[in-house]
């Protein structure tokens, strides 16, 4: 599961910055972890390409794992990232937009 901190951006200047959050909880080993977050931010680089319309309206935009994976994380593939990223930045889209603007 993950969750999305997001700011809105006031002007779009083209640029997304994007933070990776993965918590020890989720994988103990660092190899795990840092797995993730190249997984997460390929999934990131994908949405960005194939559907800039769910990135589009954010400047900044923070992914944090919540809960361990139902695989190892040394199982995980972009395959089974980049579905979970995308549902969740449509859900966000849905939702009320964050109270912050940049």
């Amino acid at each position: 599961m993950l969750r999305l901190y997001a700011l809105l951006s006031a002007e779009r200047s083209g640029r997304l910055a994007v933070g990776v959050i993965i918590p020890r909880s989720v994988c103990p080993h660092a190899v795990g972890r840092n797995r993730l977050r190249r997984l997460l931010r390929e999934s990131i680089r994908l949405v960005c390409r194939q559907r800039p319309q769910l990135v589009e309206p954010y400047a900044v935009l923070i992914v944090r794992w919540i809960g361990t994976p139902k695989l190892p994380c040394k199982q995980l593939y972009l395959q089974q990232v980049y579905p979970l990223l995308q549902t969740a930045l449509e859900y966000a889209q849905k939702t009320e937009p964050p109270v912050g603007t940049v």
